[in-house]
């Protein structure tokens, strides 16, 4: 099971779960996810979510701040 903490998750701009994903140093790239089972306390939730694969470098704190850099043009997240 692939489960990421409540930190990690966003929505896009259709309103989807989704996650950032560390592609290279520094770039960061919008992964949808579809969201499963619920694990954990109310102190700390993990969420099971398909659509990424094991390996990747999933952003598990800090999301929020990365959605908002990117909206405010503080950085692109392909590094374009």
């Amino acid at each position: 099971v692939l489960a990421v903490p409540e930190s990690a998750l966003v929505r896009n701009s259709d309103g989807d779960w989704a996650v950032f994903i560390e592609d290279e140093a520094n770039t960061f790239l919008l992964k949808e996810v579809e969201i499963g089972r619920t694990f954990g306390t109310n102190h700390q939730l993990f969420y099971e979510i398909s659509g990424v694969t094991a390996n990747s470098n999933i952003v598990m704190q800090g999301a929020l701040f990365v959605a908002a850099e990117i909206a405010k043009g503080g950085f692109d997240p392909h590094n374009h």
